[in-house]
């Protein structure tokens, strides 16, 4: 007997050894029932199976990605607060209080923050609270963390200035490692009749600069005339680094001292932090004039 089924008419032709054939339908409920039916059952069934394939590959890709993705975005993320969590915790003690403890108008460093540097300066070979003590006397005091690369450091901002006038204001930064040792330091000074005389006076300040906008620098150390002034007249500052005295004049009669707006846009002076030191990037230091 032989079989013979075509899909255009759905019909099946029988034919028998004795040369008789007969037609018949398929018996099958799922086989179409003419040409038509047939190809749009076809493509029916193409089309569901694309649209289950292209579901399915949608799937995978998602799910790939949550679990490749997601996690790398995961570390990428907290890479760097995984490292300073890492890094604070051999943080030495005293750092911490300085971090956790500012302090102002503590002449007499009875607060935690000046009796915690002072456990800091006795593991110092250069005992630094000898300059912190005697004039101008530090009283203000706060500490900050920064990250520069790969390396993390506590950058301490001292701030005093002789209870007399005319006297100096003093800014003074201290730049330790997470384990209390010192690596640098760094003073600038102003006349105290530019920030103490009037009640209006101008501000005399550290700030930390905004590392997108500033790639030279991480400090500047600033003074902020008072409302109409500007950094200029017969007044100076100075640089105290590693051991040297280094001036700069605002008069802006003489061509050789650097301009106004200058000073007020970069700051008196302008650190970055480069291999564990502080380096004084503005203004250039030139000429001291004292070695101390």
């Amino acid at each position: 007997m032989i079989c013979d089924w075509n899909i255009e008419t759905g019909v099946a032709r029988i034919q028998d050894r004795g040369s008789r054939t007969r037609r018949c339908r398929p018996v099958r409920g799922d086989k179409p029932q003419n040409a038509e039916e047939s190809n749009q059952a076809v493509r029916s069934k193409l089309l569901l199976a694309g649209s289950l394939l292209v579901l399915a590959t949608t799937i995978g890709i998602v799910v790939r990605s949550s679990l490749v993705k997601k996690p790398l975005e995961s570390i990428v993320g907290n890479l760097q607060s995984i490292e300073d969590e890492q890094a604070e915790t051999f943080l030495d003690p005293s750092l911490k209080v300085l971090l956790e403890a500012p302090v102002a108008d503590d002449p007499e460093h009875k607060s935690r923050f000046f009796t915690s540097l002072a456990t800091l300066a006795g593991k110092n070979p250069n005992n630094f609270m000898y300059e912190t003590n005697h004039w101008p006397i530090m009283d203000e005091g706060y500490a900050f963390k920064i990250r520069i690369a790969d390396n993390f450091y506590v950058v301490a901002v001292l701030r005093g200035d002789t209870n007399f006038i005319p006297g100096i204001d003093a800014q003074r930064l201290i730049l330790f490692e997470p384990n209390g040792h010192v690596l640098d330091k760094l003073s600038c000074e102003i006349s105290n009749r530019l920030t103490r005389w009037y009640a209006d006076s101008g501000q005399f300040r550290t700030d930390v600069l905004d590392g997108a906008k500033n790639s030279d620098a991480q400090l500047a150390i600033r003074y902020i005339p008072e409302k109409g002034g500007s950094v200029s007249g017969n007044w100076s500052h100075k640089i105290i680094y590693q051991g040297k005295t280094y001036s700069f004049y605002w008069d802006q009669g003489d061509p050789n001292n650097i301009r106004s707006p200058e000073w007020e846009s970069k700051g008196l002076c302008r650190v970055a932090i480069r291999a564990g030191k502080l380096l004084v990037v503005f203004p250039e230091l030139t000429k001291p004039l004292s070695n101390d």
